[in-house]
């Protein structure tokens, strides 16, 4: 039974998908799998939803990091 199952690959609950444009923010989305077959081979499906956030503002009171001043020149032998 071990080595039927180390010949499979783990389950997942998760999926990445890549979409061309970004979404709106402040937007409800509903993603609806169907047809997605379970560990026993049983076929389902759902739907979750979801909002956009609001992007967060860019803090224009903070200052860039300093540079790192050069070091001193070796001295001359």
């Amino acid at each position: 039974m071990r080595k039927l199952l180390a010949q499979r690959p783990v389950p997942s609950d998760k999926i990445v998908i890549r979409l061309v444009h970004p979404l709106k923010p402040e937007t409800r989305y509903v993603v609806r799998i169907e047809g997605a077959m379970n560990l026993i081979g049983k076929k389902g499906g759902g739907d979750i939803g979801f909002t956009v956030p609001k992007p967060v503002p860019v803090d224009t009171t903070r200052r860039a990091p300093r540079a790192m001043p050069k070091p001193p020149p070796p001295p001359p032998p």
